[in-house]
């Protein structure tokens, strides 16, 4: 997948991390298209980028593990919140 896109924050923002590594051959990561956050699943060995939907247009503070990720992320409509992502479901609570 090929997208014009930002990956990460200006070096003034230490610790507003913008991917974790889900195990050895995956990476969560938040990149930005015009403004707007967007989680997904980077498949390190083909490169194969898949959007994770969350409802959030802010996603920062990304932390993942084997089975979740978490974030922080707001949006207009919801209010700044933790975020859980199930990395199997891919449904976010």
């Amino acid at each position: 997948m090929n997208i014009e896109a930002e990956c990460g924050f200006p070096h003034m923002y230490f610790g507003h991390a913008s991917y974790s590594f889900s195990s050895a051959e995956k990476i969560i990561c938040a990149y930005a298209v015009k403004g707007m956050w967007q989680l997904a699943e980077l498949e390190i060995a083909s490169r194969k980028l898949t959007p994770i939907e969350t409802g959030y247009a802010e996603v920062t503070f990304v932390r993942a593990s084997k089975d979740r990720a978490v974030f922080r992320g707001g949006s207009p409509t919801e209010p700044v919140s933790i975020v859980e992502v199930n990395l199997q479901s891919k449904n976010a609570t």
